[in-house]
């Protein structure tokens, strides 16, 4: 099995101010101590494979830029098979707090970083629930263009109409999951165009659905599959619960 998960300490351009030191309350023990990590991470393999093979998206070799990045890279791994070489590079999330990717020198080391390992461009980059950590993730996305053909992101629907009316809902993201960026559908749609992609296809993913253990999402799930069954868009805007997976070029 091919599996190499390669850590910096830079990436990419992730940087405090002098003075603010990362702490991992109880709170965000729940990143790190997921009893379901190992499950989400073959559930969220099958995805992508899906999505892959609904595009014959060739599979020789994969680079995978995440958080926690070994579990799903070795899932990953697995069900490619030993013709496919899934490469893994680990985000520090301690290093998520505050981030400005116009620090280009920084984020530039680490891209040739990883082209130097892999000489060749990769025939698939996965950027996995990584969008919602990046300040500047216009830059971002512009950065990392030449590293693959096929670009494979997700990221969860964090702003919907009951995250905004819910007064904490998404203060509590940024303070225990260390999201600063929030995305709907159209604008993560529009950043991929702004930045020069062609977006190939896209699908929700059910993740909370699937996976939540607390009482409001475990409350709130027959009203999300309902409304999804109806109408997914509305489902997703108004009640969220699910990630987006989208292929781009």
């Amino acid at each position: 099995m091919n599996v190499r998960v390669i850590e910096h300490e830079n990436w990419p351009a992730y940087r405090r101010p002098a003075g603010l030191t990362w702490q991992m309350d109880q709170s965000r023990r729940v990143i790190y101590e997921n009893p379901d990590a190992e499950a989400q991470a073959d559930w969220k393999a099958g995805q992508i494979l899906q999505m892959m093979r609904r595009h014959q998206v060739a599979h020789r070799a994969v680079c995978e830029v995440g958080v926690l990045s070994q579990p799903i890279v070795e899932k990953l791994q697995a069900k490619m098979g030993g013709e496919c070489e899934v490469w893994g590079h680990e985000v520090p999330i301690q290093d998520l707090e505050l981030n400005d990717c116009r620090a280009d020198p920084v984020l530039h080391a680490f891209l040739n970083q990883i082209a130097g390992r892999h000489p060749s461009a990769f025939d698939a980059f996965l950027i996995l629930d990584v969008m919602e950590h990046i300040e500047n993730y216009h830059g971002f996305l512009r950065a990392i263009r030449p590293m693959a053909a096929c670009k494979i992101l997700h990221l969860p629907m964090d702003l919907t109409v009951q995250t905004v009316m819910r007064r904490n809902a998404l203060k509590r993201r940024r303070d225990v999951f260390l999201h600063i960026s929030y995305f709907t559908k159209d604008t993560i749609m529009r950043a991929l165009k702004d930045t020069g992609y062609e977006v190939v296809d896209s699908f929700y993913t059910p993740w909370r659905i699937q996976f939540c253990r607390e009482l409001t999402g475990k409350l709130m799930k027959l009203p999300r599959k309902m409304l999804f069954a109806l109408s997914p868009d509305t489902a997703v805007r108004f009640l969220g619960g699910y990630g987006l997976l989208i292929l781009a070029r």
